[in-house]
């Protein structure tokens, strides 16, 4: 693809660029790029810095935009803030943006916390850190993050007493991108800087011949064009680890676009353009409502208009892009009646990536809350869940204690997807793992998009007997406080202005003075969710809501008897669940067992799963029901 635009080059590089090629292809005409910036660097540190700092100077941003603005944007969680810091980003921006509100601390004593948190290792050097993060570049974004930060700051580490290691650690940069073959299985983020970034940054700083660097720039826009249109299809690399480099990865491309621009060299193509709002679409899903990023710090990335309305420009703005941005508040169009939209004008509100191990669910697009993120890339679990008004009310690692003979049984594996599904009314994910030799964790994800209920359930499938304990541990966000009811076992999440949102343990009798095999209770800023049992399956199904409403309006739930050829059946065998909320009702049933043709409340199913909805004249209205697998390990189907 060519890249170069004629408008851009000087006429004599035309003129050779339009002659026959060589005879002798031995001899090139000019020095490889490679020679050129060893040239460079063979001057004095102060001498090329200088030079550097001053080609940096010249660059032309989009308007409102600037270098510290697209590091501030990138920064999602507070590792990376600790990578940017390290690197040269200026630490108070940073660590103001981790600054949560505490209103039983002084701001000054919060501030110096989260300064400290963001500036963290300093036992290490910034020549070991960045000789560090360069040998690992090439399969962590970590260190790739650190290493792009390193080159953009290196004007300014120039001008300390001990940097006369960044001549030999920026030729040793340049030895590395020479080198590197990209891996598809590696982050995104190493190929954008190894491949596009830190090329198009070297040609703009350090060369010299403008027929040379264009055509070495070439090459990189030639690859950042490829993983623009492959993220297209493939988006996982770019979504690994719930998203929390997407923004990193964005930034890059908006740095590199900027070189490129600088290079003089042609406008994105309309396949690159695609693809970037594509990407883009996927950012807006892993966004909160006030702009930052989900499964992220709250306070940690700003709200960045400027780099958000750039990016958009980049992709051509496709009009349904700028709608779901607009109600989201990532940007403001004028012309857009955010109220009058409806789905069908916008994208697809919900996601999922099984190679990235990653979803996201949301009622609409037009609502800041009834959000959900879900992570399970790692053998952790990672959620968030937004409520009224955008508020975050579960947020962390969703934990899980399983205990056979008060042995506890370790989870051996990586979560492992069994059913996603999605419509217009509920967003469904089944994952599993395995515990010890003798059990596995089903573990559910439910949101009810019209109801904006979240259903969180975990079921201990044993193979033998014994005294079993399960715990699933819900995180609750920074900042909210759990109540729970006296006589009941129900509780409230408190969120700032008065908000609350219902929280419902189907597992357990409604009233207290009921004996219970199980508990739920807040423990140190976590909903603990247990159940005992002396058979080897149990689950523990939770339903929180996500709206101020339901908390005001009655409500109840009873745990429903289940019949199998008019026997009913153990609750280690199958399970069903009736809840209420004001005139609303819903119904859950699941099995532990094998599944067979079972009856409960006038629903018949064959299904492992089932959730519904009780009409009015009690017949069920079927949200989501998965099937049984037809053999193992083949996954299962929702329908």
């Amino acid at each position: 693809m060519d890249w170069i635009d004629p408008r851009y080059v000087e006429v004599d590089d035309v003129s050779e660029m339009t002659k026959g090629k060589s005879k002798d292809k031995r001899k090139p005409r000019v020095k490889p790029f490679h020679s050129q910036v060893a040239a460079a660097l063979s001057q004095p540190l102060d001498v090329w810095s200088a030079a550097y700092g001053h080609a940096l100077m010249r660059l032309k941003w989009p308007a409102g935009c600037a270098l510290e603005s697209t590091w501030l944007w990138s920064a999602v969680i507070e590792e990376q803030a600790s990578v940017l810091v390290r690197a040269g980003v200026p630490a108070n921006k940073l660590a103001s943006l981790l600054t949560e509100s505490d209103s039983s601390k002084k701001p000054a004593d919060v501030e110096q916390e989260s300064l400290a948190r963001v500036i963290g290792l300093m036992d290490q050097s910034l020549e070991t850190l960045a000789y560090q993060w360069l040998d690992t570049a090439d399969s962590s974004a970590h260190a790739a993050l650190g290493v792009a930060a390193v080159a953009w700051h290196l004007a300014e580490h120039a001008q300390h007493p001990t940097a006369n290691w960044l001549t030999q650690w920026l030729q040793d940069v340049v030895d590395r991108v020479a080198k590197y073959e990209a891996d598809d299985e590696d982050a995104v983020l190493c190929h954008l800087v190894l491949q596009c970034e830190l090329p198009l940054l070297v040609c703009m700083t350090t060369a010299g011949s403008k027929r040379v660097v264009q055509a070495e720039a070439s090459k990189a826009m030639d690859n950042l064009a490829l993983l623009l249109e492959r993220g297209e299809d493939r988006p996982y690399p770019w979504l690994v680890h719930g998203a929390t480099y997407l923004r990193a990865a964005i930034a890059s491309v908006l740095r590199s676009r900027v070189l490129a621009d600088s290079l003089g060299l042609r406008k994105f193509f309309p396949p690159q353009q695609k693809a970037l709002a594509s990407l883009l679409k996927h950012a807006a899903r892993w966004t909160r409502g006030d702009g930052t990023a989900m499964l992220g710090a709250p306070q940690i990335s700003p709200r960045a208009k400027s780099i958000w309305e750039a990016a958009v420009k980049l992709s051509g703005a496709p009009k349904r892009l700028i709608s779901a941005l607009s109600c989201v508040g990532i940007t403001t169009e004028r012309h857009i009646d955010v109220a009058a939209l409806t789905n069908s004008q916008l994208p697809a509100i919900s996601h999922y990536c099984d190679q990235a191990g990653c979803a996201t669910m949301q009622s609409d697009w037009r609502h800041k809350g009834s959000r959900f993120a879900f992570d399970f890339s790692d053998n952790e679990i990672f959620i968030e869940a937004l409520g009224p008004k955008g508020q975050p009310v579960l947020s962390g690692e969703w934990g899980v204690h399983v205990e056979l003979n008060g042995q506890r049984e370790m989870q051996l594996g990586d979560w492992e997807e069994v059913c996603w599904f999605t419509d217009k009314e509920v967003d469904y994910i089944e994952v599993e793992a395995k515990f010890g030799q003798h059990a596995k964790v089903q573990r559910q994800a439910m949101l009810f998009r019209k109801e904006r209920l979240l259903v969180l359930a975990d079921a201990l499938i044993g193979t033998e007997e014994g005294q079993w304990q399960l715990r699933s541990s819900i995180p609750l966000a920074h900042g909210v406080r759990f109540d729970a009811a006296q006589k009941t076992r129900e509780g409230f999440i408190n969120l700032q202005g008065g908000q609350r949102c219902l929280a419902l343990p189907l597992h357990l009798p409604e009233w207290r003075r009921q004996l219970a095999p199980g508990r739920f209770e807040a423990v140190d800023d976590q909903l603990n969710v247990t159940a005992n049992t002396t058979k080897s399956r149990c689950v523990t199904p939770v339903v929180i809501s996500l709206c101020n409403r339901h908390a005001k309006k009655p409500f109840t739930w009873r745990q429903l008897t289940v019949a199998e050829n008019l026997d009913v059946v153990q609750r280690d065998v199958a399970v069903a669940y009736r809840f209420q909320i004001d005139k609303d009702q819903w119904l859950i049933y699941r099995t532990l067992a094998d599944a067979a043709r079972r009856t409960a409340l006038g629903m018949h199913t064959l299904s492992d799963f089932f959730a519904g909805r009780v009409k009015n004249n009690g017949d069920l209205d079927t949200l989501v029901e998965v099937e049984a697998a037809a053999e193992e390990p083949a996954k299962e189907t929702a329908k």
